[in-house]
């Protein structure tokens, strides 16, 4: 934008020497000036066009956060003399053509790499349009369906502004929506001239941050890792409200020791906030690196020297409330790959099966290992079965395990700390004990056994299930 300010300015003013030259010789020397100026109309066209489609095709919502800037691309120096709104369209079909070759790359790479695309159709040359497959849009047809999105959690729409940019932010965020509703009262008062304009980089920041806020927020699914990068223009905006630069060495006056004094008390006011966003990201970096789902790691580690350890045992393992285990990582063989040796060729059996039930209830969880376990017994498969569950729902399990007699429902391991906000810890009966209990008549016996309960249920338990012959 200031480039094409700049090479705009520069092009005016030749422009307006050039007719105002009295002699031809003056004329000719503007004229070659203005020959000499940088190309801008068109700059890094294709590098931004690349950009945009990469963007798309990695994640659909990708073009929430691009709009914006390739707008300003598009739209910049309009309204110059030298600039007509004729050049706005001639950028956008420009950006478009450029698209096309990179477009095409993509669908051939996605369409070889799903096997909807073989060399062998290509050398026979019989292709047709089912041999091509697009998958971001598979990605958004996915999600405009509503059944789609209440699987993986439907959210209020007013979750992002007001509970997911304060959560990933904290002060930065909360000095965004406050931002955020001076210029609605602008808006709502009609003094657009305090708004940021089109040709800022202000106007541009502003919009970056609010656009991909308001089309993200329109749909039903809101997980706040989809708004991390509005950081960019929120910094931009808001930073020097977190963290201020001293400004006492800009400061002149007459009485210098006075002036200090007050610079000390600004800068000593203007450390607050600074400090409460230290504050405030090393208690989620607390909770959100070793606490919120910190089992899950431990647990995979478990798994992995289990699975090793009994290499002949097929394991079925079964989890709920707690985010997905990295399956991956287990390490399991193609079951459609052919392999050879020496004599033979021969596929490898898949031996870890991992069954996510998400958030439902434990007794429904039992009652389908129940029913796999019954038929592998049936089946005389070597197996173990594994239920990885969270510590606060051990309590769940002891009082339901009685109604499945069928099968032998034993604690493990657990591993500490861990926490899931899909199933909390119960502490109503330690805060009952504590505030509605006469101090006289309290037992400490119990208070503190209460409060070790509370204690064991921030953990992630692993329950081994045997069937009962």
């Amino acid at each position: 934008m200031i480039f094409s300010n700049v090479i705009v300015k520069h092009h005016e003013y030749f422009k307006r020497r050039y007719d105002n030259s009295e002699t031809v010789v003056d004329k000719a020397k503007f004229h070659k000036m203005s020959l000499l100026l940088a190309p801008h109309s068109y700059r890094k066209f294709y590098i931004i066009s690349t950009i945009v489609v990469l963007g798309f095709f990695n994640r659909p919502t990708f073009l929430c956060y691009a709009l914006i800037p390739v707008f300003f691309w598009l739209y910049r120096s309009i309204g110059s003399k030298s600039i007509t709104p004729l050049q706005f369209h001639s950028r956008s079909i420009v950006i478009l053509l450029a698209a096309i070759p990179i477009v095409a790359a993509l669908i051939l790479i996605d369409s070889f790499y799903y096997g909807y695309l073989t060399w062998g159709e290509v050398g026979m040359l019989e292709i047709s349009i089912e041999n091509f497959i697009v998958p971001c849009f598979n990605f958004i047809r996915y999600n405009w369906n509503e059944k789609n999105l209440e699987k993986h959690g439907k959210h209020p729409l007013y979750l992002h502004l007001f509970v997911n940019v304060p959560l990933l932010f904290n002060i930065l965020g909360i000095f965004a929506l406050f931002g955020y509703g001076d210029l609605l009262k602008k808006l709502l008062k009609r003094k657009y001239h305090l708004l940021p304009t089109v040709r800022s980089i202000k106007g541009l920041m502003t919009a970056s941050m609010i656009t991909p806020l308001f089309l993200l927020s329109s749909f039903s699914h809101q997980e706040p890792r989809f708004i991390i990068p509005i950081i960019f223009p929120l910094v931009y905006l808001y930073g020097h409200k977190v963290y201020e630069e001293p400004d006492d060495s800009l400061v002149e006056t007459k009485d210098v020791k006075n002036n200090i004094n007050k610079a000390r008390k600004v800068n000593k006011k203007s450390t607050i906030p600074f400090k409460l966003w230290l504050i405030a990201n090393a208690i989620l970096a607390l909770f959100y690196g070793f606490i919120h789902q910190g089992g899950i790691y431990p647990a995979y580690n478990y798994l992995a020297k289990e699975v090793n350890v009994h290499p002949n045992t097929q394991y079925n393992i079964f989890t709920s409330h707690i985010y997905s285990i990295p399956y991956s990582m287990l390490l399991q063989p193609k079951t459609d790959k052919l392999f050879y040796s020496k004599t033979s060729k021969y596929q490898k059996t898949k031996r870890v099966f991992l069954y996510e039930e998400g958030s439902k209830d434990v007794d429904g969880v039992l009652q389908k290992i129940n029913a796999i376990s019954q038929v592998l017994e049936s089946k005389r498969v070597r197996n173990k079965i594994l239920y990885i569950v969270p510590s606060s729902l051990d309590k769940n399990i002891n009082e339901i395990r009685v109604n499945h007699t069928q099968i032998s429902i034993k604690k493990v391991n657990t591993f500490y700390p861990h926490l899931s906000t899909e199933a909390m810890p119960d502490i109503t009966d330690f805060i009952h004990k504590v505030a509605f209990v006469d101090m006289k008549s309290l037992n400490f016996g119990e208070l503190s056994t209460s409060f070790c309960d509370i204690f064991k249920s921030f953990g992630l338990s692993v329950y081994a299930i045997d069937t009962i012959s």
